[in-house]
């Protein structure tokens, strides 16, 4: 007999279960949306529970244009391209710390992909797993990769 974990039935009844819900479509789509269509989409009673309304609203991570009443997630960061990515990547790592790459993923799911790009072109150093070598984090590269100055990928050492 096998047993696995049960399949996911819906969102439930309690409130922070659907907030959960709601939240995670709003993450997932990168577009803002209707209060309603979240609702349809989430199969939760978003624009007719007040609490769960209430909740979804003061949320830190959610936006609301009252302009166009549209709900929107606000990512960490805000890049959609290549380049825009190795300027948050400098940005953030003159700091002195790495940027972990899922949270740049979560912004912009081609992220691994560009950052892999940027490694070889020698702009980015990156710290991968030991057990499969996935991306963990992203550093900017400030001495560029030349026999003379080394600048070579963190694994690569002398």
């Amino acid at each position: 007999i096998v047993y696995s974990q049960p399949a996911d039935t819906g969102t439930g009844t309690n409130v922070n279960t659907q907030l959960v819900y709601a939240i995670d479509h709003l993450k997932s789509t990168h577009n803002p949306m209707r209060l309603q269509d979240i609702a349809i989409v989430t199969n939760t009673p978003l624009d007719t529970d007040m609490v769960l309304l209430e909740k979804f609203k003061s949320h830190d991570r959610i936006q609301w244009d009252p302009k166009t009443d549209l709900y929107s997630y606000r990512h960490e960061f805000s890049f959609r391209n290549k380049a825009a990515l190795l300027t948050e990547i400098q940005r953030q790592t003159r700091k002195g710390g790495g940027i972990p790459v899922r949270a740049l993923k979560e912004s912009w799911k081609e992220a691994p992909q560009a950052i892999e790009e940027l490694e070889k072109e020698g702009e980015v150093l990156v710290t991968r797993t030991v057990k499969d070598g996935q991306l963990r984090m992203v550093f900017w590269n400030e001495i560029k990769p030349d026999d003379d100055s080394g600048g070579k990928q963190v694994e690569k050492g002398k």
